[in-house]
């Protein structure tokens, strides 16, 4: 059986959405792997639990790394791998985070003839979550095109701020004040290039995705040898029809990571006001939000009294998340709000895919056009609406009120999602990539 050496920072018993899609790809593949991970999994707030021990597999043989962080992880992967090079037909790194990527070009630039598999859980430049994490999501607001941007100026003004000593100064505190954020957006640069580069077959989730990372014209010309492979479920995961309950409430969860950068605002501003028009909505509905909330949507359910109807708590293990949405009314999908920013939702988020295995029907607040939201529409099952609260609340009446029904699950549809689909797919992509009749 032919081995691979992966190189994947979440991962099982980790319960990070990276680390599930990971398993459920790998555990399902033909081929053998170890995954090269690390012992200490709650290192960042993106790790929740660490207790998914039966989330194992024949096929995969788990390295846990006793590390203190990214670097010594990227340093001690490289000695391990230099140790035992001749047990391995192929290496793939799964992002995020980068550093998956920088242990590969490290393998990749001493063993420059070992066959490597790039996989982008997102993308890392060009996007604006990394904006947001490297520059605050801005450019330098004291540079002169800038201030052209936000004000009408006449040409003498103009030419005063163009000179003005006192712009220049700021212009020079605020980039020093960025120069962390500027360092790591060239670090992630130099890593994509590099990524995309060298790697000889590179994978994304989705198509808008792949658009994105070429997008580029100096990363054009390395598209060739790129592949869609989207998320999937496992059947198997998922509990026995006899464990699902009928609620007596109309049921909503939602299972996963939110923060102030994707948040729950919009929702909870439109369950507030269906709280105004009736009094009675905490004996119609229930909307609970299992795994990491921001402390800003927490307080704005204090504040606005939604404890009632709206039910924090605290994170679960995977498979329990699955018995969870199975018995659910409706599972919320949130994707962040970057419509001032980008027309099109570029990120699949791996929850989706978990509902669709459900078969639950799916209430997503996203953009209009976007990775989920062609697979609801096309899949069916679900109803995509914007972050706007009118229209989160508008729709919330309908389920509520008049008991509106999604278009059904389109089986076939569906079906493509699963995880032996999938990892069929990924063996074959391996078999190419070996010479593998």
């Amino acid at each position: 059986m032919k081995k691979g050496f992966v190189i994947c920072w979440y991962y099982p018993p980790g319960n990070s959405s990276e680390g599930l899609v990971t398993f459920k790809l790998l555990s399902n593949s033909k081929y053998s792997y170890d995954v090269w991970t690390r012992e200490n999994q709650q290192q960042s707030v993106w790790d929740r639990k660490s207790d998914e021990d039966k989330l194992t597999a024949s096929n995969i043989n788990v390295i846990k790394d006793d590390c203190d962080g990214m670097k010594q992880w990227v340093r001690d992967g490289l000695r391990y791998f230099e140790e035992h090079k001749d047990e391995y037909d192929f290496i793939m790194s799964r992002s995020m985070p980068v550093e998956s990527h920088e242990l590969a070009m490290k393998i990749k630039e001493k063993y420059p003839n070992i066959k490597w598999i790039a996989s982008f859980g997102d993308p890392i430049i060009d996007t604006p979550y990394i904006d947001e994490i490297t520059m605050g999501g801005q450019s330098n607001p004291f540079k002169f095109k800038e201030y052209l941007k936000r004000e009408e100026l006449s040409a003498l003004r103009a030419a005063r701020v163009l000179v003005s000593p006192s712009r220049s100064a700021r212009k020079l505190l605020w980039r020093h004040e960025k120069k962390d954020g500027n360092k790591t957006a060239k670090y992630f640069e130099k890593v994509n290039f590099t990524t995309v580069s060298k790697a000889d077959v590179l994978i994304y989730n989705n198509e808008y995705q792949l658009a994105h990372a070429f997008s580029r014209k100096a990363l054009a010309r390395f598209k060739d040898k790129s592949v869609v492979l989207e998320h999937s479920y496992d059947t198997k995961m998922y509990p026995n029809e006899n464990k699902v309950t009928k609620n007596e409430k109309i049921s909503f969860i939602y299972v996963g990571h939110l923060d102030d950068t994707r948040n729950a605002r919009s929702l909870l501003k439109a369950i507030n006001r269906l709280q105004k028009k009736d009094k009675e909505l905490e004996k119609r509905v229930r909307f609970d939000f299992y795994g990491h909330l921001s402390d800003s949507d927490k307080i704005y359910i204090v504040n606005h009294g939604l404890m009632n109807v709206v039910k924090v708590h605290d994170d679960v293990k995977y498979l329990k998340s699955l018995e969870i949405i199975k018995n659910a009314d409706w599972a919320i999908l949130i994707d962040a709000n970057f419509t001032s920013l980008v027309d099109d939702c570029i990120y699949l988020p791996a929850k989706l895919i978990d509902y669709i295995g459900a078969r639950t029907r799916v209430f997503s607040i996203s953009h209009v056009k976007g990775a989920g939201s062609d697979i609801i529409r096309k899949v069916g099952g679900g109803k995509v609406v914007t972050h706007s609260p009118d229209d989160i609340y508008l729709y919330l009446s309908k389920i509520i009120y008049q008991k509106f029904e999604p278009k059904p699950y389109d089986e076939k549809r569906a079906n493509y999602y699963s995880s032996k689909t999938i990892a069929k797919r990924l063996d074959e992509i391996e078999d190419k990539l070996l010479g593998e009749d």
